[in-house]
């Protein structure tokens, strides 16, 4: 059994950001590259890691997308739900007028085939447009 590691926001904004210099943090994701170990993220670290990035370090969205895709793209990551992480990303990066939460709605609504229930008429419009 691989041994297992649970990150939270600020040990991948270490790695990201070079805070501390080469930490235990970077040295295990290079072993879950490798599949040595797994590495779970939960999903809210995703949407912590994007607040921060916009809104503290004021990077671009392509920045952040292609980091946080590059983190789900590690063979020993385990998170709640992958795909669906992957979709919201996807549809963050295309689309400049949402955020990353309503990136996540659309594509759990296109996932589970339902209906999305929101005031933010923006958003209503891509998904009507996504989902036909």
């Amino acid at each position: 059994m691989k041994k297992s590691y649970l990150f939270d926001t600020n040990s991948l904004l270490d790695i990201l950001l070079l805070r501390k210099g080469k930490s235990e943090s970077e040295t295990i994701i290079t072993q879950a590259q490798k599949d040595l170990v797994d590495v779970h993220i939960p999903n809210i670290v995703f949407f912590e890691i994007e607040w921060v990035l916009r809104s503290v370090y004021k990077r671009e969205r392509t920045y952040i997308a292609d980091f946080l895709s590059s983190l789900l793209a590690i063979d020993g990551l385990l998170t709640e739900n992958k795909t669906l992480l992957i979709q919201s990303l996807r549809l963050y990066s295309k689309h400049s007028t949402i955020g990353l939460v309503d990136a996540l709605l659309v594509a759990q609504a296109l996932a589970c085939n339902s209906s999305l229930i929101t005031r933010d008429k923006k958003l209503l419009s891509l998904y009507k447009t996504l989902s036909k």
